[in-house]
């Protein structure tokens, strides 16, 4: 069995953010607990380079992460570990939208909505 199979990660806290602004350095985002969602939406500022190197193209306005920390437990020890890992959503094709927009209109004229 190798190390990495004996370290597991425990989460501690965890919120969903959405990047709201970005500067040369950092970005800042709003946090929506997962952990306790009856908590307040807060804002946070953090380095950029947070981010991993694979998920730094995905940091653009708009983006959906998931900040996690929690505690890595090994044969070595335990260590606090804060993880940033950004949403990768499926890129949508032109012929996928007409597809869909072509099966709506299908629908629509079979199940015409009528006010009532």
């Amino acid at each position: 069995m190798t190390q990495e199979a004996l370290d597991t990660f425990e989460v501690l806290q965890q919120w969903d953010g959405t990047v709201t602004e970005i500067a040369d350095n950092e970005f800042t985002a709003e946090l929506r607990d997962l952990t306790d969602p009856s908590n307040c939406r807060e804002e946070a500022t953090f380095d950029i380079a947070d981010v991993s190197a694979a998920d730094q193209p995905l940091l653009v306005l708009g983006a959906v992460f998931r900040w996690r920390i929690g505690c890595c437990v090994s044969a070595g020890g335990t260590v606090t570990v804060s993880q940033l890992r950004f949403i990768r959503s499926p890129a949508w094709r032109r012929s996928d939208v007409e597809d869909i927009r072509r099966r709506a209109r299908r629908l629509r004229a079979r199940f015409p909505l009528t006010s009532g």
